[in-house]
């Protein structure tokens, strides 16, 4: 499924219990996505990330390459202002 399908169907079944101020701010984030052209510059199954470090919840930094070489890997992304 894709992203609009996703939100497509996200919407079908959240909107109706949905307030309407968080579905106009919705629907704001999504068209400020639409416009920066998200997608087109989104990871794609199958795509490598590239490797990158940051802290982890200790503040001690990790590199992927480092967490690559004990197995798999699996990035999650949070988006904190929602």
């Amino acid at each position: 499924m894709g992203l609009n399908d996703a939100i497509a169907k996200f919407l079908e079944e959240a909107g109706p219990s949905m307030p309407n101020e968080v579905k106009e701010g919705l629907a704001a984030a999504l068209d400020k996505l639409r416009a920066d052209k998200i997608t087109a510059q989104a990871c794609r199954t199958g795509d490598k990330a590239p490797d990158f470090t940051l802290p982890n919840h200790d503040g001690q930094m990790i590199s992927t390459e480092a967490l690559r070489r004990e197995g798999s890997l699996v990035l999650n992304f949070y988006r904190g202002s929602w």
